[in-house]
C-alpha cells in the first residue's frame, strides 16, 4: 500500500507540472525581457547592431553564431576549437571576437540568419518559459504578418498557431527591424 500511494504520489506531481506547463503555453505567461529593456538596448547599441548585421548578411554561408559555436555552410563549427579551420573558411579569430563583443554588450545569446530574416535572439527557449524567445528581427525584404503594438501584453489566439502550434508576434522599431516574440 506504500509504495501505491508514493506512486500516486509521483504520478499526480508530474501530471500537475506537465499541466501547468502546458497552460502556461497556451496563455505565454512567461518571462521575457520587456519591450521598453529591448528598445532602449537598441538605441544603446545601434552601432553594434550595424556590425552584426553587416557580417551575416556579407556572408550566405553564415547560418548561425551563439557564445561558443558558428553554424556555417551547413556544418557546427566551436569558435574555439575549430579557429584555425573557421580562420582557412575566412572567418578570422578577429572578427568572431569582435562578434562575440557586440552580441555580449546587447545581450544577444543567438544570431539566426535566414533567406528572408536575421533573428538576434536575447531570451533563450527553456522548460521554464515553454522554450519560447524574444528578440529582435531584421527582415531582407518581406515585411511580418502578425504586427502588434506591444509583446508584453500579446496573447497567441488560437487562430494565430501555425500548423505545429507555434505563434510569431512582431512589433515595429524602426525600417525593416522588429521586436520578436516566438511562442512554441
Amino acid at each position: 500500500m506504500f509504495k501505491s500511494a508514493s506512486l500516486n504520489i509521483i504520478l499526480y506531481s508530474l501530471i500537475s507540472v506537465s499541466s501547468m506547463l502546458s497552460l502556461g503555453s497556451c496563455f505565454g505567461n512567461r518571462y521575457h525581457t520587456p519591450d521598453a529593456e529591448l528598445q532602449k538596448r537598441f538605441l544603446e547599441s545601434d552601432t553594434e547592431f550595424a556590425f552584426l548585421l553587416n557580417q551575416v548578411n556579407g556572408d550566405n554561408l553564415l547560418q548561425h553564431i551563439n557564445k561558443t559555436s558558428i553554424g556555417y555552410g551547413n556544418r557546427e563549427y566551436a569558435t574555439e576549437q575549430d579557429s584555425k579551420e573557421l580562420q582557412s573558411l575566412g572567418i578570422s579569430p578577429e572578427t568572431i571576437a569582435l562578434m562575440k563583443n557586440a552580441m555580449n554588450k546587447i545581450g544577444i545569446v543567438k544570431v539566426v540568419s535566414g533567406s528572408k530574416k536575421v533573428e538576434f535572439r536575447i531570451d533563450q527557449g527553456s522548460i521554464s518559459n515553454g522554450d519560447s524567445f524574444k528578440g529582435y528581427a531584421y527582415f531582407k525584404e518581406d515585411q511580418p504578418k502578425t504586427l502588434v503594438e506591444s509583446l508584453d501584453r500579446y496573447r497567441c489566439s488560437p487562430q494565430m498557431k501555425d500548423q505545429v502550434g507555434n505563434c510569431l508576434a512582431f512589433k515595429r522599431l524602426r525600417g525593416n527591424l522588429y521586436l520578436f516574440l516566438f511562442i512554441s
